[in-house]
């Protein structure tokens, strides 16, 4: 039976980082770690830089690990363990560290939590300089795979090309706080494939943060946020303020299925690349296919200078959803619309209460200057849209909510031909 005893420390054995158990006795770092791991459930990591040939163990439960100003640079190119921590224990811990990869691996996690149930993770920093020329699936930061109740707090992401940060399958009650992706707003954009991916997961939340500078026009992520079933179901996601800006995607958060995703109070600004929508509600196969997303909300959104000229990208996209509700948004210099909806797939829509804007002139839009696009000309099923002020420049910018509204729209305070103001 072992006996655990206080905190052990590891230290790479030269100048100051030197602990109970030191890299230089042992040969390798993941052999210090696991004979400290023997002694203690709390490990510290003194500073310094750690290579990895392999993957630290995290089997016990209420493991804490502390690594502060410990750098981790993972060479293992294995695919079914992490390449830094390989938890499996519940309750796990991780305060602190820098992740430095030196190898692209498609399909490899830094952080495995592996059934791991009650994990945190809290300022760890993953920062990956390495620009694979092509790659077939994702390299990920931090992967959750049956692991309930997952918390990360104040996750730093310098991405690269090919770099998924946060994904989770078959996790419910997963929550990320604060999470910062990127760098300066203005400065020279960092390639990254996708920030959130949910699939069959209950009940994600994600608390504010600052997403700055990701992609270009031949380099897009995939998405923001994908929230998706391969298997089981998913649904309950809820975001909560954050900033999102200057960054290239064709579809920002989209919905795939499932029930209830509300959008509050989040900022997105400068998504001129978006061609298709910022927020999107489609079928859990297709826009069109599968069953429909159903209590999609937008709420208090704050958007502007977004959307790709030209084209018919929207804040709000909506196919095949139920109960969609846009509310209390702006859209201000805008290349796109407020909202574009789907007549023959859209049911219970709500949109009231938001401004759009633009200044832009004519040729920036697509076929008509409206802040709502429909699709098809069906009649539509208890829509209201009420309350929404459109304002354009002359003959620039918006001329218009719509220019003819749908049949069959319960309530509605913009008639056809409704003149932006100007």
């Amino acid at each position: 039976m072992t006996t655990y005893k206080g905190t052990v420390s590891i230290g790479t054995g030269t100048g100051e980082s030197d602990g109970d158990v030191n890299v230089s006795d042992y040969g390798s770092a993941v052999a210090a770690a696991k004979a400290a791991l023997g002694r203690s459930r709390r490990v510290v990591f003194l500073p310094g830089t750690y290579t990895l040939g392999s993957y630290i163990p995290i089997q016990g439960e209420d493991v804490t690990i502390e690594a502060y100003g410990a750098e981790f640079v993972p060479q293992a190119t294995g695919t079914s363990n992490g390449s830094v921590f390989d938890v499996t224990g519940d309750g796990f811990r991780l305060l602190g560290g820098k992740i430095n990869p030196s190898v692209f691996v498609d399909s490899q996690y830094a952080i495995y939590l592996n059934d791991a149930d009650w994990s945190q993770i809290q300022d760890v920093t993953y920062e990956s300089g390495l620009s694979p020329s092509s790659y077939s699936t994702p390299m990920h930061f931090i992967r959750g795979s049956g692991a309930g109740n997952v918390r990360i707090v104040n996750a730093n992401v310098l991405p690269g090309k090919g770099i998924m940060c946060f994904s989770f399958r078959n996790c419910p009650n997963a929550t990320i706080v604060e999470p910062n992706v990127g760098e300066v707003w203005s400065g020279t954009p960092r390639y990254c494939h996708q920030i959130y991916d949910f699939n069959d997961s209950t009940h994600p939340r994600i608390v504010g943060g600052h997403i700055y500078a990701l992609g270009d026009t031949s380099n897009k992520l995939s998405f923001i946020l994908r929230q998706y079933n391969t298997s089981a179901s998913e649904h309950h996601l809820k975001m909560e303020g954050g900033y999102y800006e200057s960054i290239a995607v064709s579809r920002g958060f989209q919905v795939e299925g499932g029930r209830h995703a509300r959008f509050e109070g989040l900022e997105v600004a400068s998504f001129t690349d978006t061609d298709v929508g910022v927020f999107c509600a489609i079928g859990s196969t297709g826009d069109t296919s599968g069953t429909a997303m159903n209590e999609f909300e937008v709420i208090n959104v704050r958007a502007h200078d977004c959307c790709d000229a030209g084209t018919n990208g929207a804040i709000l996209y909506t196919r095949l959803a139920n109960g969609v509700e846009m509310k209390n948004c702006r859209n201000k210099i805008a290349y796109g619309r407020l909202a574009r909806v789907d007549t023959s797939n859209t049911t219970d829509l709500v949109i009231e209460n938001n401004t759009a804007q633009s200044n832009q002139a004519a040729a920036s839009f697509a076929s008509h200057q409206d802040a709502i696009s429909l699709i098809g000309s069906s009649t539509v099923t208890r829509w209201s849209v009420r309350k929404n002020i459109v304002i354009g420049s002359g003959s620039d910018g918006y001329q218009a909510l719509w220019t003819t509204p749908p049949t069959g729209l319960d309530v509605d305070d913009s008639t056809a031909g409704a003149a932006a103001m100007t």
